[in-house]
């Protein structure tokens, strides 16, 4: 919903009485986030937001060609500003310049947001969804205290166009940690790479929603499972996905394989770029009527770069290929082969 100051000016009395008519963005919760723990925020139907960091954002400016089709495309950098209002966490988003950055006690900007609170609607998506949500807006109100206003990077929206989406995230290589990484993190991320699959198939499950057709509900699966999959159990949770509690859509998996095949093409021929604790995102439409689509779309997406390292930065001292990275997508590509010839 978007207002503006002007809506409101007479109630601030501290405050000099501002006439730009700016406009005031209300962010909401993303309802399809199954995992990582950023905060993820619904600017518009097709754009989302989640807080700036400097790696990402460079890395989106810096991204190699070949790979920017399997990227969300990026849409710039909006202020966002949290605070707690009778128990509620409030957001919303402004453009630079505007007054309610110098103001002290964002007068304005508070009657307006409450007269549309910030909630959690949990609508189809279940109390894992909604905790993902709550727990990365929680944080980022804690960061937020001090700062008051926080940048925010806004992307594409990849799921803006699925009435049903179902959504697989996917932390993809055998590393799960960045260049910068703390001897303590360090060992963490070793051990946590070490007894899961990612060591061994350069691939784990950070979260998976699949919208089931005879319940009308989605079932979830959620990180903390996903890091406890042996290799076998990580084979049985990729043929869930594509089962939707009445058949498997086997129509997607060519498809599937296809995308992986370009997307392991296109990274065996970039040196020096280095996609550490990335994810990969693979999303249909769980939606199903009697005019579906002949050839129903499958997308895969690269998200997640704050650890991510390009080719022309002048510290990234990495050569060759990210064979880590590539070893996920072949064994996906190799699972996705082993479901479309078991069904």
């Amino acid at each position: 919903m978007v207002k503006t100051f002007m809506d409101d000016a007479e109630m601030c009395r501290d405050e000099p009485v501002y006439t730009h008519q700016c406009e005031l963005i209300e962010l909401k919760p993303y309802p399809y986030q199954v995992g990582g723990h950023n905060c993820i925020l619904v600017y518009d139907d097709e754009t989302i937001c989640k807080p700036l960091i400097d790696q990402e954002q460079l890395v989106y400016a810096h991204f190699p060609n070949e790979l920017k089709a399997f990227i969300p495309r990026c849409r710039g950098v909006v202020n966002v500003h949290f605070e707690m209002f009778d128990g509620d966490i409030l957001a919303y988003a402004f453009p630079d310049g505007c007054p309610c950055i110098q103001s002290k006690n964002y007068c304005m900007a508070k009657k307006t947001i409450h007269n549309n609170k910030f909630k959690f609607v949990k609508s189809d998506c279940d109390d894992w969804t909604t905790s993902v949500t709550e727990n990365g807006i929680t944080r980022q109100w804690e960061s937020a205290k001090l700062k008051k206003i926080e940048k925010f990077i806004l992307l594409e929206n990849v799921t803006f166009s699925l009435k049903r989406p179902c959504v697989l995230d996917l932390k993809m290589g055998t590393r799960c940690f960045g260049d910068g990484s703390t001897q303590a993190k360090y060992e963490r991320k070793k051990k946590r790479a070490l007894e899961s699959t990612s060591a061994a198939l350069g691939v784990r499950l950070c979260g998976m929603m699949v919208y089931q057709c005879d319940t009308g509900v989605y079932s979830f699966t959620d990180k903390y499972q996903g890091r406890r999959f042996s290799n076998e159990d990580f084979f049985y949770a990729i043929k869930r996905f594509f089962f939707n509690g009445i058949r498997y859509r086997t129509e997607l998996l060519s498809s599937l394989i296809t995308k992986l095949l370009i997307l392991l093409e296109q990274i065996e021929k970039i040196e020096c770029c280095r996609f550490y604790c990335s994810s990969l995102l693979i999303l249909y439409d769980g939606h199903e009527d009697e005019g579906y689509q002949i050839v129903p779309r499958i997308d895969v997406k690269m998200i997640d770069f704050a650890q991510t390292r390009v080719k022309d930065e002048p510290t990234n001292y990495h050569v060759g290929t990210d064979r880590g990275y590539i070893l996920g997508i072949k064994t996906l590509i190799k699972i996705a082969d082993e479901i479309k010839a078991s069904i």
